[in-house]
């Protein structure tokens, strides 16, 4: 193996990745992820409230409406106050009540039904610090071993989207490119050897998704054990740039390497949606290196230190991406027709 062909390799995959319109996804992805957390995650936890009125409050509708989520606003007439509610200028107009009706009704507009959600699960939680008996204790939600707030426990799943758009999907399609126009034949007809040629596409593929991994936690600023969170995060890297490096060299074609690639994608976040509810073979979901991933990845960011599981579970996606590599090499030993 020559040092010199293995970086003329690696140079010639980053022209690829410049030269085409792959940047663009992986810098995409990361910019979206950190829109969401710094904007919209953000926005649903710490969201104020308008509401309007045109009368006089009770004293009730005072005392719930002077929690921390609502702003007041007062309005003179009833239709500047409607309309500013249809443009989304205010969250809620209340509504005159009766004396002695014992309801409070709230307007709202159907097309905020996000903000109408939010609205109504801060009357309630209003509703029971306002007029819940002082003796009678209060009940907290408390998470067994977190340290991150909820929001941050979202982060692994979007992580793993990274690793299987970028190393898998990406890299795969760009495999398939190069057989179908016939510059990967060139180059193993070349004294380039294969095994040159898979660790560069392959350590490419790691080192582009760890960069996109590496971008969405700076701008999302999400705490974690970076060294565990790395580590996790390289090994689902360099598993899918193998799986993706195995699907372009025996696809017949590009676009079935695509959808085989997009099929192992779809198996691959399987146990992302199940993961979390309960019955018996849950542990089959360890055959998933996704999930193995997955459970490294949230002990990270719950800042947590590995577990004798989690280690076992590292040390077994090591051992396929070894073994995936081993194939590889295998059937082009074999002199497989690529």
């Amino acid at each position: 193996m020559s040092g010199r062909r293995f970086w003329a390799l690696l140079e010639r995959e980053y022209l690829d990745f410049t030269t085409s319109k792959s940047w663009i996804l992986a810098l995409a992805l990361p910019l979206f992820i950190g829109f969401l957390f710094n904007f919209v995650y953000r926005d649903a936890e710490t969201a104020q409230l308008t509401v309007a009125y045109t009368g006089r409050l009770t004293a009730i509708e005072q005392r719930i409406f002077a929690a921390p989520p609502f702003r007041l606003m007062y309005y003179q007439d009833l239709k500047l106050a409607r309309k500013d509610l249809s443009q989304a200028k205010i969250d809620a107009l209340l509504q005159p009540s009766r004396p002695g009706s014992g309801k409070i009704t709230l307007l709202a507009n159907q097309t905020q039904a996000k903000k109408a959600a939010l609205l109504i699960n801060a009357v309630n939680v209003s509703l029971i610090q306002t007029f819940s008996n002082r003796r009678i204790p209060q009940i907290q939600m408390k998470y067994l071993n977190q340290k991150a707030q909820p929001r941050w426990l979202s982060v692994p799943i979007w992580l793993i989207q990274l690793i299987l758009t970028i190393a898998l999907l990406q890299a795969a399609a760009a495999v398939a490119d190069e057989k179908e126009k016939q510059t990967l034949h060139s180059l193993l007809v070349s004294p380039v050897q294969f095994i040159e040629y898979m660790g560069a596409k392959v350590l490419w593929a790691a080192f582009v998704g760890m960069a996109s991994i590496y971008l969405t936690l700076w701008l999302t600023k999400c705490p974690s054990h970076l060294v565990e969170l790395s580590l996790f995060a390289l090994l689902g890297c360099l598993i899918y740039a193998f799986q993706a490096l195995l699907v372009g060299l025996f696809a017949p074609n590009a676009l079935f390497a695509r959808t085989i690639a997009t099929v192992i994608y779809l198996v691959s976040t399987f146990p992302m949606m199940v993961a979390d509810l309960a019955g018996e073979g849950k542990e089959l979901l360890n055959l998933f290196p996704s999930y193995l991933i997955l459970r490294g990845l949230e002990q990270a960011v719950q800042l947590q230190p590995l577990t004798a599981e989690h280690s076992l579970g590292a040390i077994v996606l090591g051992l396929e991406t070894l073994a995936l590599a081993g194939i590889a090499y295998y059937f082009f030993k074999q002199k497989a027709d690529f």
